[in-house]
């Protein structure tokens, strides 16, 4: 079974990552924040339990037509 990762983003600011599996390391590269020196570039985060998602968060993962985010040109 593959394990499920959510990332809860508003506004363009991070707030969560969600995960079906605990065992996994992210790290958020934020280009903007790095090119103006304000975050170090190796932010590491803590994944939450998929089940502690909130329900609105949930609702929007579980809808049906959900929309693929194309990797960003180099």
């Amino acid at each position: 079974m593959k394990k499920k990762v959510v990332v809860e983003i508003r506004g363009g600011t991070f707030v969560a990552l969600y995960a079906s599996g605990l065992d996994i390391e992210a790290h958020i590269v934020d280009w903007d924040d790095i090119a103006e020196e304000s975050v170090p570039a190796d932010t590491r985060v803590q994944p939450q339990p998929i089940a502690d998602m909130p329900a609105e968060t949930k609702e929007i993962v579980d809808r049906a037509g959900k929309r693929a985010i194309a990797p960003a040109k180099r």
